[in-house]
């Protein structure tokens, strides 16, 4: 990891990356599945819309200039919030 993480409430760099999932349950989908479902197909449909407009030809140009690029349509479908958890005070924070 290329950046280090301190704790807001005690400023310690010894932090640690927790992987976080989102567990719906049957009500929920019940209630919400469809609308979900919408959701992330407008998602999908703005993803492929960058990935074909912009990523590529940036791509391209960075491949040709020897530099490595971060794909924005990658970000748009996997939007994973990043949970820590600090070992010196217990707090757990997002970044």
């Amino acid at each position: 990891m290329g950046i280090n993480r301190k704790c807001p409430k005690c400023g310690s760099g010894k932090v640690q990356l927790s992987s976080e999932r989102n567990k719906h349950g049957f009500l929920w989908l019940i209630l919400f599945g469809l609308y979900y479902v919408v959701w992330w197909s407008c998602k999908l449909m703005a993803a492929i819309a960058v990935l074909m407009c912009f990523d590529w030809w940036f791509a391209i140009i960075k491949k040709s200039q020897g530099k490595g690029y971060v794909w924005i349509s990658k970000r748009i479908i996997q939007n994973n919030s990043k949970l820590y958890y600090c070992h010196d005070c217990g707090h757990n924070f997002r970044a």
